[in-house]
């Protein structure tokens, strides 16, 4: 009989701890926000990883921006600078709207048009500019460049010429 308790014991305890596995944060593939935006890192202490990520995205691609626009109005070459500025403001509004995938992915878009641009006018991009692994993440999920060129709105860009002494605001305080 004793036996027979022991062994129902430790079946009972492998299928409870199989459970609280499956539980844990992070775990699995769950969906917040009515399944809108993926959740995949549990909650931090200041909510929710992904609105983060966009956050810190988003600022980090808007100082690329302005070192885009003095290297292009001292160069001369625009390349797609007016793209970038759409990208991220595209950015800006996703965030603002709680699509945080979004607006990840249309900055980091946004910034390799500001490398190509800081390139193609001899300057040197400042390597705390280049993707770092918090970012690495989301620009493999990313969707292709040409699939986010197109859901932006090109009869509201302007020349890329008129943008290098426009200001813009990419400020996305919660």
């Amino acid at each position: 009989m004793k036996k027979w308790f022991i062994g129902v014991t430790i079946a009972v305890l492998m299928v409870t701890c199989s459970f609280s596995i499956n539980a844990a944060p992070g775990g699995g593939h769950d969906n917040y926000n009515g399944g809108h935006d993926k959740y995949y890192g549990g909650p931090n202490k200041h909510g929710y990883q992904e609105r983060d990520d966009s956050y810190y995205v988003i600022h980090r691609s808007a100082d690329i921006l302005q070192d885009a626009q003095r290297y292009a109005d001292r160069g001369h070459r625009f390349g797609n600078l007016s793209l970038a500025f759409a990208h991220q403001q595209r950015a800006r509004e996703f965030y603002m709207h709680g699509s945080y995938r979004d607006a990840i992915f249309h900055s980091l878009r946004a910034r390799d048009l500001a490398f190509d641009i800081i390139r193609a006018n001899h300057g040197k991009i400042r390597q705390e500019y280049y993707w770092d692994g918090r970012e690495d993440h989301w620009g493999h999920d990313s969707p292709r460049y040409q699939d986010l060129d197109v859901r932006i709105d090109r009869s509201k860009i302007g020349r890329d010429s008129d943008v290098v002494h426009m200001h813009f605001d990419f400020d996305v305080r919660p």
